[in-house]
C-alpha cells in the first residue's frame, strides 16, 4: 500500500487523470508511472473514502488538492521574491546599485519577518523619503505594519516659493549693454534697497566718476594722441587721474562739444564737484556714515545721470 499523505494522494491522481504536468519537486514523484500505479491509486482512494464512487470524484478531489497546493506555492513565492520594478525604482531614485538595495531590504526583512519582501521594500522606501505603494499587491499591503495600511492618499508637499524680498528701489537708472556697468548699477540699487547706505554712497561715486572718464575716452581717444590720453590718464603714475582733475579737464573742453552739451557739462561740473567732496569724506574717514536715504536726495544723482546721458548722445 502506498504510504502517502491524503492530500498528496489526490493531488497525484488528479494530475495524472487530467493530463497535467506534475509539479517539480513533488514528494509523490519517485518513478515512472504506469497503468499499475494508476490502478493502485484508484484502489487506495476507494479504501480511504467511504461513500464516494467513480473516478470523477477522484479527479475533483485531486483538482482541489492541486489548487490548494498552487495557492500555497504562490503565497510563498510572493513573500520571497522582490518585484523587479520596485528594485529598479529604488535603485534609480537612490542612485544605488541594485545589489546594494537588495541587501538592505534583505537585512530589513529580518526585523519584519511577517512582511513580504515587497512590503519590506516599502518600509525601506519610506525610510528614504520614497514610496513604492503603487507596485504592491493587496497581499503585500496586508502584511505591512498597521501604520502603512492607511487609506489616506499620499499628500504632495509643495514647497512655498522663496521670499523674493523687498522690491528693488532704483536709485540710478542707466541702461547699458556693458556687463560691468550693469553689474555696478544693479549692486548699487540693491544696496540702496536694503539700506546699506554708506556702501551705496561710495559705489555711486565710483559709477559717476567712471561714466565721466568714459565720456573723455570716447571724445578724446588715447590712440590719436598722447595729449588726449593725458586728459584722464596719469602717464607717470600709470593710473587714472584724480576725479577733481578729470572734472576740470572735461569743463575746460566743453567748447569742443555742441552748445546744448556744453551747457550740460557746466551743470554736471557744478553737481559732481560738490558730490566728489562729500564722497571723499565718506570713503576716507571712519567718522562719516550715511544713516538714511535723505542724504541721497541732496546729491542730485538722478540729475547727474541724466546730464551724462545728454552728453553721451
Amino acid at each position: 500500500m502506498l504510504q502517502l499523505p491524503f492530500e498528496d494522494l489526490f493531488l497525484l491522481l488528479g494530475t495524472i487523470l487530467c493530463g497535467l504536468s506534475i509539479p517539480p519537486g513533488s514528494r509523490a514523484v519517485r518513478a515512472e508511472f504506469n497503468l499499475y500505479i494508476l490502478s493502485a491509486l484508484v484502489v487506495e482512494c476507494n479504501e480511504r473514502i467511504e461513500g464516494v464512487a467513480g473516478v470523477g470524484a477522484f479527479v475533483f478531489l485531486g483538482a482541489q488538492a492541486s489548487r490548494r497546493r498552487l495557492r500555497r506555492s504562490n503565497r510563498t513565492m510572493a513573500s520571497t521574491q522582490l518585484n523587479p520594478k520596485i528594485l529598479e525604482k529604488l535603485s534609480r531614485k537612490l542612485n544605488l546599485e541594485k545589489s546594494t538595495v537588495r541587501q538592505a531590504i534583505s537585512k530589513l526583512k529580518q526585523k519584519n519577518a511577517r512582511c513580504t519582501l515587497n512590503a519590506v521594500a516599502q518600509i525601506y522606501a519610506m525610510a528614504n523619503g520614497l514610496t513604492v505603494m503603487q507596485q504592491l499587491s493587496q497581499a503585500d499591503k496586508i502584511t505591512l505594519p498597521h501604520i502603512e495600511q492607511s487609506k489616506e492618499k499620499i499628500k504632495v508637499v509643495v514647497k512655498p516659493k522663496q521670499n523674493q524680498g523687498e522690491k528693488i528701489r532704483v536709485l540710478i537708472n542707466y541702461d547699458s549693454e556693458d556687463y560691468f556697468i550693469k553689474g555696478h548699477i544693479k549692486e548699487l540699487n540693491r544696496a540702496y534697497t536694503y539700506k546699506c547706505y554708506t556702501g551705496a554712497y561710495i559705489l555711486s561715486r565710483k559709477i559717476i566718476e567712471n561714466l565721466i572718464i568714459d565720456i573723455l575716452q570716447k571724445h578724446y581717444p588715447s590712440s590719436e594722441s598722447l595729449e588726449n590720453k593725458a586728459l584722464y590718464w596719469d602717464i607717470s603714475q600709470r593710473r587714472f587721474k584724480d576725479f577733481s582733475i578729470i572734472l576740470k579737464n572735461l569743463l575746460d573742453k566743453k567748447d569742443d562739444f555742441e552748445p546744448s552739451k556744453s551747457k550740460a557739462i557746466e551743470r554736471l561740473y557744478q553737481l559732481a564737484k560738490k558730490y566728489k567732496e562729500e564722497a571723499n569724506d565718506k570713503t576716507h574717514s571712519w567718522y562719516h556714515l550715511v544713516l538714511n536715504a535723505t542724504e541721497f536726495d541732496e546729491l542730485r544723482l538722478e540729475d547727474m545721470i541724466e546730464l551724462i546721458k545728454k552728453i553721451e548722445t
